[in-house]
């Protein structure tokens, strides 16, 4: 490939230099959630009527070192080499098929694949079965610090992939209204932050040296929990607090301490919902100081009073 090829007649653009080549076909469409890439010339931006982007100064995904995102639709004709940049690319199948190339080998894709491009890796894909559409995201390099060490290409299947697509679907909706409302578009992009983070590969490079913990937190995660302290369970592990919460932020996005109280909560509730027990009976057994703890903290949680809740469940209308 030389640099200033002419244009195909198969595609709406190409671009190339050193590191990319990208081929939009006839067919493509794309909805920016985020500012575009760097390597897409301002002036393709402003000419082109199918890649939308909102007037809306307004970026929210900027806080978190995302360099651009949106939605793409491809024709069967699109095709991309992603070279080496200062950001991961993170890529969901929204529906159809794509086929992907990497180091000489290839894989084909189905709805809800979820691929992530390293800075120093480079990759190739095109659309097998389309319509294709792709949520995609350009991670700065801070999220190197989540993710950790990541060299080559991950891929594994989106666990959150309706909940991404039509969050992101609603943040575009709203941000392409007449009046994009600030608050709205802050709610759906930290929603969508919360769901990247679960699903990038950080379990991998977090697990190691931390198999006790693991096992001891999907424990927690599953079965019953009564008095904790994080600090002892932390020195029963044999590693500091810092070290247990900074791992369970990476593979949770949250500490030891509000795991526990997630699992407290939900075990409450389900006790409530059965009807068979007390208030009382259930702070005491949860390892809650006091019934007005246990009352304050589920209120807080869920919004509603357990009593109330409980009144519900005896009603038959939960």
């Amino acid at each position: 490939m030389q640099k200033n090829r002419p244009k195909d007649e198969k595609y709406l653009w190409t671009f190339v230099d050193e590191n990319d080549m990208v081929f939009w076909s006839h067919d493509s469409q794309s909805v920016y959630m985020a500012g575009p890439a760097e390597f897409m010339p301002r002036s393709f931006i402003d000419k082109q009527n199918n890649i939308l982007k909102s007037p809306c100064a307004f970026n929210p995904f900027k806080k978190s070192d995302i360099v651009a995102g949106g939605i793409s639709t491809k024709g069967k004709n699109y095709y991309q080499s992603i070279g080496r940049h200062d950001y991961f690319s993170l890529i969901i199948v929204a529906n159809g098929r794509i086929a992907l190339s990497c180091e000489g080998a290839k894989q084909i894709l189905n709805k809800g694949a979820f691929i992530l491009v390293p800075p120093s890796a480079a990759c190739s894909f095109y659309v097998k079965s389309a319509p294709a559409p792709i949520l995609w995201f350009n991670l700065g390099l801070k999220w190197g610090k989540l993710i950790g060490n990541c060299e080559s290409i991950y891929i594994s299947e989106c666990a959150h992939l309706d909940f991404l697509v039509s969050i992101s679907e609603a943040y575009i909706s709203e941000l392409f209204s007449e009046v994009p409302d600030m608050q709205i578009l802050s709610e759906c992009s930290d929603l969508i932050m919360r769901a990247l983070r679960r699903e990038l590969p950080q379990r991998r490079s977090a697990l190691k040296g931390f198999e006790r913990a693991e096992a001891c937190i999907s424990r927690i995660e599953r079965g019953s929990v009564g008095k904790f302290r994080a600090a002892d369970f932390a020195r029963k592990l044999g590693v500091s607090l810092y070290k247990l919460n900074e791992y369970a932020l990476r593979t949770r996005n949250m500490t030891i301490s509000k795991i526990v109280h997630k699992r407290r909560m939900e075990l409450a509730q389900q006790m409530l919902s059965g009807g068979n027990a007390t208030c009382a009976e259930i702070s005491k057994k949860l390892g809650f100081s006091s019934q007005f703890a246990f009352s304050k903290s589920y209120k807080v949680y869920y919004g509603t009073s357990p009593s109330l809740h409980s009144a519900r469940a005896i009603r038959g209308n939960i």
